[in-house]
């Protein structure tokens, strides 16, 4: 911690700690340290993408989505196309004619799958499109290595929890070589991921049978959103919900 408080400017350090926060779910430290991070640099992309992700995670939907509104404006523009990008979220097939369509009808499909997957018609957001933006942004603390300029999209691990989020449980074993084998599990019918990484890294690695399982269910269930959407929608007197 005392590095990311020295330079309060770099955000390196402060978006790994950021990543042990968030992996932890110690969101009251998280969001102290991304209103610590605005304060020093209040227009840097991935403070504020990182800020946007946290306040998704406590609750404060309005205040992350006009965050990652000033983020997108500020983000070059090779980062905002993964932010925007549906493939990870469609089946082969879907994602094959959608890459191959010119890019009006890629906008026109971009709109139609997303309000397809809107939970909550009646509000003035769009809670599976913002789940996105905010998954986007947690990979990239959880996963990322600023240093070496490696983006946790780009990883094994990265792409599932873009497609299916924060996993149920987690388990991680001993190996013999020193590592460390990884379970994600999201439920009892056959969503769950294995991974290896090293005893001091959080870049996983998908190993055969997580890479046939991830190959699979990308035809059958290329996505999930999030549970507390049909829970949100309990506490709303009038309301049009899929769940």
């Amino acid at each position: 911690e005392a590095s990311s408080r020295l330079e309060p400017a770099v955000h390196g350090p402060q978006l790994q700690l950021l990543g042990e926060y968030v992996y932890e779910r110690d969101y009251d430290r998280a969001y102290d340290l991304v209103r610590q991070m605005l304060r020093a640099t209040p227009d840097d992309p991935d403070a504020l993408a990182a800020a946007g992700a946290v306040y998704h995670a406590t609750g404060r939907d309005s205040m992350a989505r006009l965050t990652f509104d000033l983020a997108f404006e500020h983000m070059p523009p090779e980062s905002r196309r993964v932010y925007e990008d549906i493939t990870p979220l469609l089946t082969h097939r879907d994602s094959l004619r959608f890459t191959q369509a010119d890019s009006t009808i890629q906008r026109r499909g971009r709109e139609a799958f997303w309000r397809a997957v809107d939970p909550l018609y009646l509000t003035p957001l769009n809670e599976r499109r913002l789940e996105h933006y905010a998954r986007v942004a947690t990979v990239d603390v959880l996963f990322g290595i600023p240093a070496l300029k490696q983006h946790g999209w780009d990883t094994d691990a990265g792409q599932i929890w873009i497609r299916y989020g924060r996993p149920r449980d987690i388990y991680e074993f001993d190996d013999d070589a020193g590592g460390r084998d990884v379970f994600w599990v999201y439920d009892t019918h056959g969503l769950r991921f294995s991974f290896h990484r090293g005893p001091q890294s959080r870049r996983y690695r998908m190993d055969e049978m997580g890479e046939t399982n991830s190959g699979d269910l990308k035809s059958v269930q290329p996505e999930r959103g999030a549970a507390f959407f049909a829970d949100s929608a309990l506490r709303l007197d009038h309301q049009i919900v899929r769940i």
